[in-house]
This record gives C-alpha cells, structure tokens and sequence, in this order.
C-alpha cells in the first residue's frame, strides 16, 4: 500500500521584535510552530527557484502537503522527518495551490 503522505515537516515561524506602545520597549518576538504530514523529494541537481527579492535560490527538497490557508514565512527554519533520517534547512518559497501546498526547502 502506498502512502501519500509519509514524512513529517514542522516549521518554526519567528516574529520580529514587537514594540510596547505603552512603554516603547521592544520585546523578543513570539514564534509559531506548525507541523504537517508530507512528502518530501530530494531535488536531482542543482536546481533554483526564484525568492521573494528575485534572486535565484538553490533548494535541497520539494515537499508537497495537503492544502493549507496558513501563510509560512519565507527564511523559517524547517526540519523534515524522513522514514530513515531528519533534515534540517529553511524555507525558500511556498504555493497554495487548488488541491495542495507546495514548499522548497
């Protein structure tokens, strides 16, 4: 039986620094951590996509998951749990597509 989904993602998501309006301190910013069932593919050379700034950005992985609304931010540290190994990297670009979402780490 195949599987569609048999590796995990999580990515950590970090704010920048929050000022107080009160005081005018500013405060480490919080961070989110979400965490997806995937399937993640090797990349097979040295292939690049273009980032947010529009330089080209080589990644390691393709992994493609069910649909989300959440917006990831790019730069986010990812670590995908493979059958036999974790990886660690960050995240180059996502896509909501009609059916899935797509990311490059």
């Amino acid at each position: 039986m195949v599987t569609q989904y048999p590796h995990r993602i999580k990515v950590s998501v970090k704010s920048g620094s929050v000022k107080d309006p009160v005081t005018g301190n500013y405060t480490k910013g919080t961070g989110a951590g979400y965490e997806f069932p995937c399937r993640a593919e090797m990349s097979k050379g040295n292939e690049e996509i273009k980032g947010v700034d529009g330089s080209d950005l080589a990644f390691s992985y393709t992994v493609y998951m069910s649909k989300t609304t959440i917006d990831l931010v790019y730069g986010s540290e990812v670590e995908i749990q493979l059958l036999n190994k974790t990886v660690k990297g960050t995240l180059k670009r996502q896509e909501n597509g009609q059916l899935n979402t797509r990311l490059w780490v």
